[in-house]
């Protein structure tokens, strides 16, 4: 039967190898180091037409980055339980070239339950960009950075490269990734934000990043972040794979 299933698999790729040869697209494959999970990527011009994700499970079709253009991928060995190989967060940098927009695929995996969790969420630059690596306070914690300031008090969001925005703490759990307050790592944001907030001329930029900072301070009490800092939240699950170890 595995044999039956890796020729299954053979097929499938010699496939699309000879649909990428007769469109005039090519084929990227991208692979996870200690980990059983390859991405494929019909691309032509850089754009994606197709894109699967194949594990021991199977292929599954990631409709979710066709006509999306690769621009970086990142490997964050983490430790979510209790064996001695590194567990996965691998992040999956795409751009829209049509309207410019930015946006991430996250996936992730945890090796005692051999399960991995697609998601999707917005990126792009931030002033977080020009500083210096952020501390990661947990074994088994990750940081997704919005590229937006929440909407505080209705204002329009800001974004860009010289905008400091909400920073998630995110941990990798045996269900998946999960968002959790980690007092630690916002108690050490709290400088810069104020810096920031003290700085700002515009009276509505300078509201905007107060409300910033009392998220942190309340972050950093161990409490969760305001309406706005959820609502800026975008992370959307769009695949769970788990297969027999």
């Amino acid at each position: 039967m595995e044999k039956r299933t890796s020729l299954v698999r053979v097929i499938i790729l010699f496939a699309l190898c000879l649909l990428a040869r007769q469109g005039e697209a090519h084929i990227k494959i991208l692979t996870a180091p200690g980990h059983p999970l390859i991405l494929v990527l019909v691309h032509r011009e850089g754009i994606i037409q197709d894109a699967y994700i194949r594990s021991p499970e199977g292929l599954h079709s990631l409709e979710q980055i066709r006509h999306l253009l690769l621009t970086s991928t990142t490997h964050f060995p983490l430790r979510a339980d209790g064996d001695l190989i590194d567990d996965l967060v691998w992040r999956i940098d795409l751009r829209d070239s049509r309207s410019g927009e930015s946006s991430s695929l996250w996936i992730t995996s945890v090796t005692e339950v051999s399960t991995a969790w697609l998601a999707i969420a917005p990126s792009g630059p931030t002033l977080w960009d020009a500083l210096p690596p952020l501390p990661n306070e947990r074994e088994d914690m990750f940081l997704y950075i919005a590229p937006h300031l929440p909407r505080y008090y209705g204002f329009e969001s800001r974004s860009g490269s010289d905008t400091l925005t909400f920073v998630y703490t995110m941990a990798l759990t045996k269900n998946g990734p999960k968002l959790v307050a980690v007092p630690a790592f916002y108690t050490r944001l709290l400088p810069l934000a104020s810096l920031v907030s003290k700085g700002q001329e515009d009276e509505t930029s300078g509201a905007g990043y107060r409300a910033l900072y009392q998220d942190f301070e309340r972050m950093a009490r161990g409490g969760m972040p305001s309406r706005e800092a959820m609502d800026n939240f975008l992370w959307k699950r769009i695949l769970t794979v788990q297969w027999k170890r």
